[in-house]
């Protein structure tokens, strides 16, 4: 059983996984009630154990299946707040986002997949809304960071921001690996003039102004802000990108025609290379990140989130955005939301620890 108080449950469904893993010590530490919910009830045993032993509280265990609906009925009975780490998003998220609606259960994700934010949105986006039900996929570094590093940035007027990421010695986890493959391998879509334009993973290049007097450059890939920040205010031009060097910038331009192919075909290989790895190798690890919000037209910084670790920094904004949720949901807008539009975004980042600063307006 979770720490015997009365508040409303939590569900971590995903918690064996790495991501999921985090987001259950993050909840004992903070002693909340919660739900560890997969696919593999062993493994939630153990879970179970680890957390027992280290936070002295025992989460409810329960199984749910992707492909039983009623199984995850079963698995919501009670719920609030779904906490989902369970991906890749795009292959297996859907019944669970269905489940969540169809239970009057708030959703959260880390998905980093952009294709399967717009398929929450544009598939129960509205339903939701008239269930009373938050949908906040991409509740996590990505793309949370980039979103308050964004809302700031419109904040001093700009109507062009582009968001970039810098991670210095990450390792990915499988899950997160298994996400990148299937955002190379379709095309994405970037706000330009007002409008969803289609676009391929590094297809643009951009000039990033660094503070250091190093030139960096963006390469753009199909990040949620340009789902995200239209919802925040006037903005024509939204595009996010990944901070490289410039060899790497030139290598992935040249190849951006290709890109989505040549990720379909490795797609099954890589899934089997990557589970193998996951066995050898483990993720994580101290990995300090800058997002980037900086105008598109005048290559000019607007704002930056920074922090230590974009996977402790994904259990801290999840695992607070469902905190705020839970305490106060009958004053927080349904539907489609993210914790941009929701939550002011200084007073977030210092309850997730990350820096946020903004630069001087334009």
């Amino acid at each position: 059983m979770g720490s015997g108080g009365s508040q409303p449950t939590i569900v971590v469904y995903g918690a064996t996984g790495f991501t999921g893993g985090l987001v259950c010590e993050t909840l004992s530490a903070r002693r909340r009630d919660f739900m560890a919910a997969g696919r593999r009830f062993d493994k939630l045993q153990r879970l179970s154990k680890r957390l027992g032993d280290v936070y002295d509280t025992m989460p409810t265990l329960r199984e749910g299946h992707v492909h039983d609906p009623h199984s995850l009925d079963q698995m919501l009975e009670g719920a609030e707040v779904l906490i989902n780490c369970a991906g890749p998003f795009t292959d297996i998220g859907p019944p669970v986002v269905e489940a969540a609606v169809r239970n009057d259960v708030h959703y959260l994700d880390t998905t980093g997949e952009q294709g399967f934010i717009r398929w929450v949105r544009d598939a129960w986006g509205e339903q939701a809304a008239e269930r009373d039900v938050t949908l906040m996929p991409a509740c996590a570094f990505e793309y949370a960071t980039g979103v308050l590093a964004g809302r700031a940035a419109l904040d001093s007027g700009v109507r062009t921001v582009g968001v970039s990421y810098g991670v210095r010695g990450m390792r990915p986890s499988a899950g997160t690996q298994k996400s990148i493959f299937r955002s190379l391998s379709d095309t994405g879509g970037a706000w330009v003039d007002g409008d969803w334009v289609e676009r391929t993973p590094g297809s643009h290049v951009y000039e990033i102004p660094d503070d250091r007097g190093e030139q960096q450059y963006g390469v753009w890939f199909p990040g949620g802000e340009a789902l995200f920040l239209p919802d925040l205010g006037e903005v024509d031009r939204v595009e996010s990108c990944l901070t490289v060097g410039a060899t790497v910038a030139r290598l992935l331009s040249a190849s951006s025609d290709y890109l989505p192919v040549l990720a379909q075909w490795l797609q099954p290989i890589a899934d089997e290379v990557i589970s193998w790895w996951r066995t050898y190798n483990d993720p994580g690890g101290h990995a300090p990140f800058e997002v980037l919000a900086f105008d598109l037209e005048r290559s000019r910084r607007l704002a930056a989130v920074r922090g230590t670790d974009p996977y402790e920094t994904t259990a801290d904004i999840i695992v607070e955005t469902a905190t705020r949720l839970l305490d106060a949901s009958s004053e927080l807008e349904p539907g489609f939301q993210s914790v941009g539009r929701l939550f002011d975004p200084d007073d977030f980042a210092r309850s997730v620890d990350v820096e946020l600063e903004r630069y001087a307006s334009p």
